[in-house]
């Protein structure tokens, strides 16, 4: 929901198809920037944790965004480092519950446990979007921003239990944060398979930004401001 709907608050906030591109940009690229330092973390903490954590962070700076807009006191700046910050702690979720799920269930329950988080993640990447565009028509970019909120906290709020229930990771060689980091990818740099598969993921989620960001611009465009108008509008 968040994904789409900062592409959809930006276009109709500011209506600047470059800025709504740089804020996609922020909202994914420093994540993928500290990814290999969130995977050294999650080596450290215990999962669930992880995840409480960036969970609580998202839904406060999305709050925030909402109290700065409603204040008309939101300017481009802003909206960047708000989603430049919701963006760093990101790969906590995203990484921990692939970490997490090994951690929960026996061995021979893990095929049957990720095919259960495969097929719920394709559902809600399809349910979650079609959410936020209705309600965003609907209800107005506040409203939805505030569903989005609820979601995190709610989200945060049913990772306590499983606090007490996720094997917590065995302890290493006393390492960096950064050495930790450095190793991983130096080792992705020497292993051909996890080379190859780093680069085509890489590719997959540049082509997906520009999707996420064509596409609205696109849709924008041409049912925007003039959707209501029914004078002609002149050809490009």
């Amino acid at each position: 929901m968040f994904d789409l709907a900062i592409i959809l608050y930006t276009l109709r906030r500011f209506g600047s198809p470059a800025l709504t591109g740089w804020v996609a940009f922020a909202a994914f690229g420093p994540g993928l920037i500290a990814s290999p330092f969130a995977g050294a973390l999650l080596d450290r903490l215990r999962a669930p944790l992880a995840i409480i954590v960036d969970m609580l962070i998202t839904a406060g700076l999305v709050l925030a965004l909402i109290f700065i807009d409603q204040a008309e006191q939101l300017g481009p700046a802003s909206l960047i480092v708000l989603v430049t910050m919701c963006s760093l702690t990101s790969p906590l979720s995203a990484s921990g519950i692939r970490v997490l799920i090994p951690r929960l269930v026996p061995d021979d329950a893990l095929e049957r446990a990720n095919a259960l988080d495969t097929g719920s993640y394709a559902l809600i990447e399809v349910v979650g979007p079609a959410l936020a565009g209705g309600l965003f028509g609907f209800a107005g970019p506040a409203a939805t921003m505030v569903v989005i909120v609820i979601f995190y906290a709610l989200a945060a709020t049913s990772l306590i239990p499983i606090l007490r229930t996720a094997k917590t990771p065995t302890a290493g060689q006393p390492t960096t944060l950064i050495g930790e980091a450095v190793a991983g990818l130096a080792h992705i740099a020497r292993h051909p398979t996890l080379r190859g598969l780093a680069i085509a993921y890489s590719i997959y989620q540049m082509s997906w930004g520009v999707l996420l960001v064509v596409v609205p611009v696109a849709v924008f465009r041409a049912l925007g401001p003039s959707a209501n108008d029914d004078r002609p509008r002149p050809r490009d």
